[in-house]
C-alpha cells in the first residue's frame, strides 16, 4: 500500500504515521493519526 493511500499529502521521510484509537469519557471510540519523528523513542 502506498504511503499516501487515503491521504491528501506526501508524508515526509522524517515522520512516521501511527494510527491510534481510544474511548473518550463518554465511551465514544475516537480514531486519529499520530505523527511522530522517525527517531522518536517510545
Amino acid at each position: 500500500m502506498s504511503k499516501t493511500a487515503n491521504y491528501i499529502f506526501e508524508l515526509s521521510d522524517n515522520v512516521i504515521r501511527k494510527s491510534v484509537t481510544y474511548k473518550n469519557r463518554l465511551g465514544i471510540k475516537i480514531a486519529a493519526d499520530l505523527y511522530l519523528p522517525v527517531d522518536f523513542d517510545e
